[in-house]
């Protein structure tokens, strides 16, 4: 590799890594629990005392619009986490996974051309993004 392409991929990591370190800051910043997060803590904490994914006993209505996270949820609380941090511990992680990801698969495949992480510095500069994952929102980007 040419020092004039190694240096070339040491800026767009060093875009990437910005991009999620901004995302984190962000995300951390701006962290807070909604009310549709409640309803999620609800189900995962009656699926751990054995009465299956429902609101109510005895009612059989799915009312959560995000199954794996009310699982994950279900899972961290079956460990002792308190589903408020857990929540948000989690959701901050997922968002800077989701950036360092699009950073990662910007940097990919043809190394002869030139291309900038656009997709994850858009990421992290997503103040929806940065609130809604956290906040254990359902329609989070």
């Amino acid at each position: 590799m040419s020092d004039g392409r190694r240096l070339r991929a040491g800026a767009e990591w060093l875009l990437v890594a910005g991009a999620v370190a901004y995302g984190l800051v962000a995300a951390i910043r701006h962290a807070w629990l909604c009310d549709d997060a409640f309803i999620s803590f609800r189900y995962a904490e009656n699926l751990n005392h054995g009465l299956g994914l429902v609101y109510n006993t005895g009612e059989r209505v799915e009312g959560y619009s995000n199954f794996l996270w009310t699982i994950w949820i279900a899972l961290g609380m079956r460990l002792g986490a308190a589903p408020e941090s857990w929540a948000v511990v989690w959701g901050v992680a997922s968002y800077a996974a989701s950036i360092l990801l699009l950073g990662v698969a910007s940097l990919g495949g043809d190394r002869r051309r030139h291309v900038l992480p656009i997709a994850a510095i858009a990421a992290a500069r997503n103040t929806k993004g940065a609130v809604s994952r956290p906040a254990g929102a359902s329609d989070a980007p």
